[in-house]
């Protein structure tokens, strides 16, 4: 495929095909079965041999069949026991001893941190009446509404940014759908809108299928024969402090908060959090006035805000940020300068604690107790928690 924006696939590749009687297994014949030829190209670009490929949403095994053909070690992960079942037998019938092919939920998958250089996946579909009467909790196929399905994939790419590795790749396949009823979703469009929220995007890829056109009528209908490989990437995006502290002393007198994170480490002792921070975290009172003036004061700013991906204005809605933890502010320059502001209102820190009796004034901005940093970072399991303390002078 090279640096093509765009890649023809014709057919599948030759005796990879999901063998019939493990087809006829499914109570839809398999029908959203993937090809391997949709995969292999990806691997070839954006992987290497050896490199630890995730599919969260491994249905069938399309995607580790293909990693299979290329000598990539492939996972799978799936919330329906009988595909993990089928997808386990058909790598074994080409060979695979011992499938790493799980019974899991993507909304927490069972990894450990950094393990995966890759996410390549075919993004369940909305609408697709494959699932029985009472579903799995957090079947994404199973999704009622099309706002319950788009909140399963945020929950899910929050969990998939902890499996993979710092400078791992994300490549979903995602398609615009028409459903039964004729309605039409812009399904990729919003996939791309909420994996935005949790990993930089890239690029987009087209694939073309060949099919049948559909018929002439005066219908805007077409045989939808194409779809999008939507390509991101761990966030790189570092931020540059003085203008986090530009930033933090603007909203400082809009309404209290305490910065924690590795920007609060680089305001208390500027260099000894030994690389640059990747965006701005801090605790704010949620009381809804406080919290309504920083969106406020972020949006002045030019960020837009937003809580899992949905846009935010003043007035607050309670209902919709109930439940969600933080908001999220995002700049975008045009020199392409991007910058990060998190703001949690929901949290096991008590917010009035945090401001009484754990928290420090650098220059005018409140950062949290180093102490209470390191706590907050070895809760999220920061690797670098206790080379960070030794640099802090602060025993472990």
């Amino acid at each position: 495929m090279g640096r093509q924006s765009w890649h023809i696939l014709e057919e599948d590749l030759t005796g990879t095909a999901l063998p019939n009687d493990l087809r006829v297994r499914d109570p839809n014949d398999a029908i959203d079965c993937g090809w391997v030829a949709q995969m292999v190209w990806a691997l070839r670009e954006f992987s290497q041999p050896g490199d630890r490929v995730l599919d969260p949403f491994c249905g069938f095994g399309s995607t580790l069949v293909a990693c299979e053909e290329e000598g990539r070690a492939g996972f799978g992960c799936d919330i329906d026991p009988e595909r993990v079942a089928i997808c386990r037998e058909r790598l074994r019938r080409r060979g695979v001893t011992d499938p790493q092919v799980v019974i899991g939920d993507a909304r927490d998958l069972p990894y450990p941190n950094d393990l995966f250089d890759l996410c390549l996946t075919n993004l369940p579909y909305f609408g697709f009446d494959s699932r029985p009467q009472s579903p799995t909790a957090g079947d994404i196929y199973a999704s009622p509404s099309f706002a319950q399905y788009l909140e399963l994939l945020s929950q899910a790419c929050r969990s998939l940014r902890r499996v993979l590795a710092p400078s791992a790749t994300v490549i979903i396949m995602a398609e615009n759908i028409r459903l039964r009823s004729g309605v039409f979703v812009p399904l990729a469009w919003e996939a791309a809108r909420i994996l935005a929220q949790y990993f930089e995007l890239q690029e987009e890829r087209i694939l073309c299928y060949r099919k049948p056109s559909a018929p002439a009528a005066t219908s805007t209908h077409t045989n939808r024969s194409h779809e999008y490989a939507l390509v991101a990437r761990q966030r790189q995006t570092r931020v540059d402090i003085e203008t986090a502290r530009t930033t933090l002393l603007d909203l400082a007198g809009r309404a209290p908060f305490v910065v924690i994170g590795s920007v609060a480490v680089e305001l208390f002792a500027p260099g000894k959090l030994g690389r640059a921070p990747r965006d701005i975290d801090i605790v704010v009172d949620s009381n809804s006035e406080h919290l309504e003036q920083l969106v406020l004061a972020l949006q002045r700013l030019g960020f837009i805000v937003t809580s899992w991906g949905e846009p935010v204005q003043v007035p607050l809605d309670a209902n919709q940020l109930q439940g969600r933890f933080y908001l999220r502010g995002e700049r975008l320059s045009r020199s392409g300068e991007r910058l990060l502001i998190d703001l949690t209102y929901e949290s096991t820190i008590s917010f009035t604690t945090l401001w009484t009796n754990s928290r420090t004034v650098c220059n005018g901005i409140s950062v949290a107790s180093m102490r209470h940093v390191l706590d907050l970072m070895r809760l999220a399991n920061k690797d670098d928690v206790p080379e960070l303390a030794a640099r802090l002078g602060i025993p472990v």
